[in-house]
């Protein structure tokens, strides 16, 4: 009972940092007028991850909170995050973020 109330208050407290709406709560993240979106390439597919939007939402991190910056994301696209590559010359390589992935 004590790890699910837990659970709980702690999925609670998550959403509401994220999606809460203001009115009598926190103002999400995503509801707030400093979110900063980056519009998807021509032609992109929905539901699909380009180094190109990697590249852009970086550009968009104010460079002096770039050493401090935190990214979250859905682990639905992990997938696609973690097997990104980048054509250079005939080759391929991976692309992984600046400091390596952690958690």
């Amino acid at each position: 009972m004590v790890q699910a109330f837990a659970e709980e208050l702690t999925f609670t407290l998550e959403d509401e940092i994220f999606r809460a709406d203001g009115a009598g709560k926190c103002l999400g993240i995503l509801n707030s007028p400093a979110l900063i979106t980056v519009a998807a390439e021509g032609g992109q597919s929905a539901d699909t991850l380009l180094l190109a939007n990697l590249v852009k939402m970086w550009s968009r991190c104010w460079g002096r909170s770039r050493k401090n910056a935190v990214w979250f994301i859905s682990q639905d696209i992990e997938p696609q995050l973690f097997t990104l590559s980048q054509v250079a010359g005939s080759q391929g390589f991976p692309r992984a973020p600046a400091a390596g992935a952690s958690r």
